[in-house]
């Protein structure tokens, strides 16, 4: 009888807890998801075709410069075994993460880099959005507004920058430090 009482009450298992909190992150999700189409609208309606885009962005012509130039040969290069080209000032371990896209031809690894550029933004809302405002709807839409209109932002996308991708990076090191009170921090 005592074993009985003794026995702990089950706890939820791990997999639904962790369904649970990846559920609690489709509301946010899609309120960012929706801000971000509809600025996007509104930027193919004022803009009307990429290169309008690109140009009112910044002086450069070329839609990506810097993956295209710098950040796709480099990737392409870790793989051959050759050196960075000129101009590219990023660790050789940034060229190894890409090194996937250095597989594909530069147009293919383009688009995917677009596209890690919009998760990476997705990411980058959702995290500001839950230490801002706690994932509330509005607060939500406010931030993915602000980011989706932010000119920084825009000129990470044009040019093809790690600008978000290292936004992000530098808040999962600051929550992981907290998270786990790194004694770096203590003071």
């Amino acid at each position: 009888q005592n074993a009985a009482r003794a026995m702990p009450t089950s706890a939820p298992a791990p997999s639904r807890s962790l369904l649970r909190r990846a559920g609690a992150l489709v509301p946010p999700a899609l309120v960012a998801l929706a801000v971000g189409a509809g600025a996007a609208l509104v930027y193919a309606l004022a803009w009307r075709d990429g290169r309008a885009f690109v140009l009112a962005i910044d002086h450069a012509d070329r839609f990506q410069q810097d993956f295209l130039a710098y950040y796709h040969p480099a990737s392409a290069g870790v793989l051959r075994g050759g050196s960075p080209p000129g101009g590219y000032y990023y660790p050789a371990f940034f060229a190894l993460l890409l090194a996937p896209l250095g597989l594909a031809p530069a147009a293919t690894a383009a688009h995917a880099w677009l596209g890690l550029q919009g998760l990476a933004w997705l990411a980058y809302v959702l995290v500001l959005a839950r230490g801002l405002c706690g994932w509330r709807v509005v607060g939500t839409a406010a931030v993915a507004l602000l980011a989706a209109t932010s000119y920084p932002v825009l000129h990470n996308l044009k040019w093809g920058q790690v600008s978000v991708l290292l936004a992000l990076a530098c808040f999962g090191a600051a929550a992981a430090a907290l998270s786990f009170s790194l004694p770096a921090l203590s003071l």
